[in-house]
C-alpha cells in the first residue's frame, strides 16, 4: 500500500483483530537431523514484526508501531510526572516498485509482494 502499511488477506472473518501482531517472514529451508535424519521442521527469517491497526472483512491492515512513554508536561514541572504513551509508525522496508513475485534470499529484509505472515503473540 505504501511505505508504512501493508494489506493482509485475512480479517475479521478469519478472526483477525486491531491489535493483533504478525511477522513477515523469508520461508526457510527444512532442518534435518544429521543423525537420525528426522526432519525438525523449517528456520523462517523473520523480516519485521507488523501489528493489525485497521480490519475488514476479508482483509487487514498491517503497520510497524513504535510505542514511547513521554511525559506530558515536561515543561511544567510544577504538574507533576504524568506520561503518555506515543505510537510512532515507522517505515517499512518495502520494495515500492515491486508488482510480481520473487525468489528470496535467506537474508532477504526487503518486504516483498507476496511475503509469508504469520499471527505471533509476541511485540
Amino acid at each position: 500500500m505504501n511505505n508504512q502499511q501493508v494489506m493482509i488477506n485475512l480479517g475479521s472473518e478469519d478472526l483477525v483483530k486491531e491489535g493483533d501482531n504478525f511477522i513477515v517472514v523469508n520461508k526457510g529451508e527444512e532442518i534435518i537431523d544429521p543423525q537420525t535424519k528426522k526432519d525438525l521442521g523449517r528456520y523462517d527469517f523473520v523480516k519485521d514484526r507488523l501489528e493489525v491497526i485497521e480490519v475488514f472483512p476479508n482483509f487487514s491492515i498491517l503497520s510497524k508501531i513504535t510505542r514511547k512513554v513521554v511525559p506530558m508536561f515536561a515543561a511544567l514541572p510544577a504538574l507533576g510526572n504524568q506520561t503518555r504513551t506515543e505510537e510512532i509508525p515507522e517505515n517499512l522496508n518495502v520494495d515500492k516498485d515491486e508488482i510480481s513475485a520473487i525468489k528470496f534470499s535467506s537474508t532477504d529484509r526487503i518486504i516483498h509482494l507476496n511475503d509469508l505472515v504469520r499471527k505471533t503473540n509476541k511485540r
